[in-house]
């Protein structure tokens, strides 16, 4: 028994070596070729929650935890605490109140840039009262703002160690992730989790087949009760979330769910983890999720696998062999075009120092068989314009609406119909498509949120009438009115009518203040409407607003902001003689009693956040609007906004 013991300590020190060289490594990576100010923020986290002085950033007057369980600060960093806030450390410090401190995330990996966020955990172990926990929190914000006065975006989680082991279901990193969000965000974690100071994470160590000097025990704390009173482990060395157990159909559909909702507002962001999840269903009820796969890796002392256990590099590789296995080739090469705008490392431009993230980046580009052309076009992303933008647009679409087809498929193979909320699928489906169905009247937008300005030094609207080449209606390009400037380039955008195709320019952004117009419907080149009609716009209707509450998109669509445009289609009045003897009624004016209302435009943003337009022209034009208005605005509508 004494040399089993003796193997199985053995095998436990050799892990916790691994698990502290992967750290320091992981740590080394995250400073690399970063800004002075993120590793002045980053090296010194650990201190700052260690100690608390008046001296220190995030310091309170009041009893706040300090201290991190197994704190060993190096002497650069004792050195930079004097140098920066003539801070002196005390001759002894007895208290631990935090037992670790970890990043999580993008942080230490391939995916982490110069404009990536910090999330950090600082994990504590139920032994803080209330009131004491809250100034902990208190402490964080004030960190946080510290760090921000740097240029540098920290954000700070207090997390109870039973948070998954008791199940507790608050919110945290300011998402309703709730109880669908439980295996999977702690999953996330272990995937993405790095040391910056304090205990080792238990579950590492834990033997996969849950043996302990040939014994298998029935759970995962049984096994752990058997290594302390073997001696093998030191229990308050080790931190314990818990283990990862249960991952179900109804977490994957409901995670799958809220990561789908969530991507909608940002797609580019989200398209990597929407499509983890995907592969993870897809071989469920199998649950191998990357954590596992780094635990095996650890366990058998391969921690160089996966780019050294990288959680963004072994995320790539788990999707890219899904999507490979079920031949979907177009999503692959939207994964890789994501995974390399989120390095953002720029191949095409000479570095003579390169990081270890480009490296890898190079190596992966030629598997890939990417030409230079082909990564120079991504490196000019914040340059792109509205023609590229739409084209990735429309294949982020494909792919969304792949995932929800897919997720719909998943539940109901594994008979989630009766599981499902009805509501949180109809607010879903809401959300899909009032952002991204395509219908007659309504307007287009594009949130990528990847180029940097949209914006053009002209446009030009062109008119074709009926029986031409062209379909009949409006063309917009981005050139001035030139014959040879024109001819040979491809239109930006067509509409059958003239304030649709106006819209789409403003809500997509195209119009700035110095924006030129030029405007053409056969001899008429009077541009006059067109720009009061945009001033108009500028004032009155704003691009950005909050996004649509699930309240709302679950209710009946209500107008928010709506424009009442008259005349600028068909103007009547520039062909009438005025006539104040006979019939000044506007709409049966003078002798022959004219309709001085040729077109009425209802240009609305709606509750669920679509922007439409309604086109009226002719004679019954005006009374068409306002049916058409009475029918949108029901009587237990609240009234538009503005």
């Amino acid at each position: 028994m004494v040399h089993l013991n003796n193997v199985m300590q053995y095998y436990i020190n050799n892990i916790k070596k691994e698990l502290k060289d992967l750290a320091l490594l992981k740590h080394k990576r995250a400073l690399d070729g970063m800004s002075l100010e993120f590793q002045r923020v980053f090296t010194l986290l650990p201190a700052l929650f260690h100690f608390h002085h008046p001296a220190l950033p995030g310091y309170l007057n009041e009893d706040t935890p300090m201290g991190i369980a197994c704190y060993q600060g190096s002497d650069e960093v004792f050195a930079q605490l004097k140098n920066e806030f003539n801070f002196n450390l005390p001759q002894t410090l007895n208290k631990a109140d935090i037992s670790a401190l970890y990043s999580m995330g993008s942080t230490c990996s391939i995916g982490q840039s110069v404009t990536s966020d910090l999330d950090i955990w600082i994990c504590i172990e139920n032994n803080l009262s209330a009131v004491r926990k809250s100034s902990l929190q208190k402490k964080c914000r004030l960190i946080e703002q510290w760090a921000k006065e740097l240029g540098i975006k920290l954000t700070l989680f207090v997390v109870d160690v039973d948070r998954f082991i008791n199940q507790h279901h608050e919110c945290l990193m300011g998402e309703n992730c709730g109880s669908a969000q439980h295996i999977l965000l702690l999953e996330e974690f272990y995937r993405s989790a790095n040391l910056l100071a304090g205990k080792l994470l238990l579950w590492f160590a834990v033997p996969a087949n849950l043996t302990v000097n040939n014994t298998t025990y029935p759970s995962y704390e049984k096994c752990i009760e058997a290594l302390v009173e073997q001696k093998i482990i030191e229990r308050d060395q080790w931190i314990d979330f818990g283990p990862l157990t249960g991952l179900s159909a109804e977490e994957y559909f409901g995670a799958s769910l809220w990561q789908l909702y969530k991507s909608i507002d940002s797609p580019f962001k989200a398209v990597l983890k929407t499509l983890l999840l995907e592969a993870y269903s897809w071989i469920y009820p199998e649950n191998k999720p990357i954590a596992y796969q780094m635990r095996d890796f650890i366990q058998t002392f391969k921690s160089n696998e996966g780019c050294y256990l990288d959680s963004y590099y072994m995320l790539l590789q788990r999707i890219s062999n899904y999507l490979i296995e079920i031949k979907d080739f177009p999503r692959l090469k939207l994964v890789r075009t994501c995974f390399y705008l989120k390095v953002n490392e720029k191949l095409s431009i000479a570095n003579s120092t390169p990081s270890w993230r480009r490296k890898v980046l190079e190596d992966l580009v030629k598997q890939w068989k990417w030409d230079k052309q082909c990564f120079a076009k991504l490196d000019t992303s914040h340059t792109w314009k509205i023609e590229q933008v739409r084209e990735i647009h429309e294949v982020l679409l494909q792919t969304m609406m792949t995932g929800y087809r897919n997720l719909l498929n998943f539940g109901r193979r594994n008979n989630l119909d009766s599981l499902i909320s009805p509501q949180d699928l109809a607010i879903l489906t809401r959300k899909l498509y009032a952002s991204f169905e395509v219908l007659p009247g309504k307007i287009t937008t594009l949130k990528l949120n990847i180029s940097h300005n949209l914006q053009e030094e002209a446009l030009t609207f062109i008119h074709v009438k009926e029986d031409r080449i062209n379909r009949a209606g409006w063309y917009v390009y981005k050139q001035k009115p030139i014959l040879d400037q024109i001819i040979g380039h491809q239109y930006l955008e067509y509409s059958k009518y003239l304030v649709k195709l106006v819209s789409w320019c403003y809500f997509n952004r195209l119009i700035s203040d110095s924006t030129e117009f030029y405007y053409h419907d056969g001899e008429d080149r009077d541009k006059a409407k067109i720009t009061k009609f945009i001033d108009d716009l500028k004032q009155y209707f704003p691009i950005d607003v909050p996004a649509a509450t699930e309240e709302q998109l679950y209710g009946p669509c209500e107008i928010r902001h709506l424009a009442i445009i008259l005349n600028l289609e068909n103007d009547p009045t520039t062909q009438c003689e005025l006539d104040h003897e006979i019939n000044t009624n506007i709409l049966n004016y003078g002798k022959k009693e004219l309709s001085l209302v040729g077109s009425v435009d209802l240009l609305y943003r709606n509750s669920w956040n679509e922007i439409r337009v309604l086109h009226f022209s002719g004679t019954l034009c005006v009374l068409e609007a306002i049916k058409a208005l009475l029918n949108r605005m029901h009587k237990d509508a609240d009234l538009p906004n503005s």
